[in-house]
C-alpha cells in the first residue's frame, strides 16, 4: 500500500493525483475517469444484449402464433349417441377379396333394371370361373383380359324406347350369387358378392330436316327418313355401343367407411358390418 506521508510531499500541481489515489486507498480501486462517467450513462447496448432482445422477440411472437393456430384446428368432440354413449370409432376396411383370391364371374342381361330371374338361364350370357383377383396374366392372351361375343335378340319393349341392363355379379369361388341361396339378401350380397349394374342403352334426340343437293335436287336420305322429315320435327332414338368393357380394379388400401374421397367413394362399397370392402 501507498504511504501517506509520500502524499503529502508531493506538489500542489499533482494534488489531484494525490487525492485520486487517496480514494485509490480508501476504496481499493483505481478512480474512473471524470470525463468518462458522462458517456457511461449513455453507453449503447452490446451486440450480444441486442441478439438476445430479438431473441425473446422472436420467441415471443412465436408462442402467440402458436395458441392462435392451435386454437383454430382443435380436433372435432368426439360424437355422442344419445344418452351419453360415445360412439364407436370406425376401423379401417379391409378388401374381402385377398390378392391371390380364386373367383367366378356371372353376367346377366335384363330389360329390368333390379334383376332377380336368377333361375333363368336365358338371362345369363356369359360365365367365366376360376378367375385369380390380382392377376395380370391371365386370358388367352397372358394380358388379364378375357373376351366374349353375344347378340342381342332385340324385344318389342326393347324397340320401343325400352331400356336394357347389364347385371355383373363376381363372388369367391364356390359361392353362389344368388340371394335366394343365403338366408337374407342383403347379408348375402355384401358378405361374397361384388355386384353392379350398367345400362346399355340411352336416348338420343334426332332432328329431321327436309335437304336436297341443289344441283341434282336429289337427298341422301332414306324413304323413311324423308317420310319422317314431313311428318315430324324429332324423334327419341335407343342406341348403344357394339362393345362393353367390365373391370375389376385392384385395390388393397385399407378405407374407412365415411372417410373416402371422392370420386372414389362412388365406386367403393362396404359390407354390413363395414369391417370389409367389395372391390
Amino acid at each position: 500500500m501507498v504511504e501517506i506521508k509520500e502524499i503529502v510531499g508531493e506538489s500542489s500541481a499533482g494534488s489531484e493525483t494525490s487525492q485520486n489515489e487517496a480514494v485509490e486507498q480508501q476504496n481499493g480501486e483505481a478512480p474512473v475517469d471524470q470525463q468518462q462517467a458522462p458517456q457511461d450513462n449513455g453507453q449503447q447496448p452490446t451486440r450480444l444484449e441486442s441478439f438476445f432482445a430479438i431473441t425473446k422477440s422472436l420467441l415471443l411472437r412465436a408462442v402467440i402464433f402458436y395458441i392462435i393456430t392451435s386454437f383454430f384446428r382443435r380436433p372435432a368432440p368426439t360424437p355422442v349417441e344419445q344418452g351419453g354413449a360415445t360412439a364407436p370409432v370406425k376401423l379401417p376396411a379391409f378388401n374381402y377379396f385377398e390378392n391371390g383370391s380364386l373367383m367366378d364371374m356371372y353376367v346377366f342381361l335384363s330389360e329390368e333394371e333390379r334383376f332377380v330371374r336368377f333361375d333363368d338361364p336365358s338371362a345369363l350370357i356369359w360365365k367365366q370361373q376360376d378367375l385369380v383377383y390380382g392377376d395380370w396374366t391371365g386370358g388367352p392372351n397372358g394380358d388379364g383380359t378375357y373376351t366374349m361375343d353375344y347378340t342381342i335378340q332385340t324385344s318389342e319393349k326393347l324397340r320401343n324406347n325400352g331400356s336394357i341392363y347389364l347385371h355383373v355379379y363376381v363372388v369367391k369361388h364356390d359361392k353362389h350369387y344368388d340371394p335366394s341361396k343365403g338366408p337374407d339378401e342383403k347379408t348375402f350380397l355384401s358378405q361374397y358378392t361384388a355386384h353392379t349394374t350398367r345400362q346399355l342403352n340411352k336416348f338420343r334426340k334426332l332432328r329431321f330436316t327436309k335437304t336436297q343437293n341443289l344441283l341434282t335436287g336429289e337427298t341422301a336420305a332414306t324413304p323413311e327418313e324423308v317420310l319422317k322429315a314431313e311428318t315430324l320435327k324429332t324423334e327419341i332414338v335407343s342406341h348403344w355401343h357394339p362393345n362393353m368393357t367390365i373391370n375389376l380394379v385392384t385395390d388393397q388400401t385399407n378405407w374407412v367407411q365415411g372417410s373416402v374421397p371422392p370420386p372414389i367413394n362412388e365406386f367403393v362399397e362396404f359390407t354390413v358390418t363395414g369391417e370389409h370392402y367389395k372391390p
